[in-house]
């Protein structure tokens, strides 16, 4: 396989995985309060950005206090790589 087709194949593979974590973001923001009945999204939709420029999915905070939880989707990418984002 030339070096051109495989640039091409992992281009269309990566946007795959783009659409897919969108579409698992989408679902569990429609299904929240039954996923999570004690919290409620805060962010409107939007994603914030971390100070090391990495990108929080979804913010949350529980209804009866101030503690904020981060909700980050990872499909395919190993535990300390999720962590090391979370904690940037």
């Amino acid at each position: 396989m030339d070096e051109i087709k495989k640039e091409e194949i992992a281009e269309e593979y990566k946007n795959v995985e783009v659409v897919k974590e969108a579409y698992l973001e989408e679902l569990i923001r429609e299904n929240f309060e039954k996923l999570f009945p004690e919290l409620e999204i805060v962010d409107e939709g939007k994603h914030y950005r971390t100070k090391k420029g990495s990108f929080i999915d979804i913010l949350a905070k529980e209804k009866d206090k101030y503690c904020y939880v981060v909700i980050e989707l990872k499909r395919d990418r190993s535990s300390l790589e999720a962590l090391v984002q979370l904690l940037d």
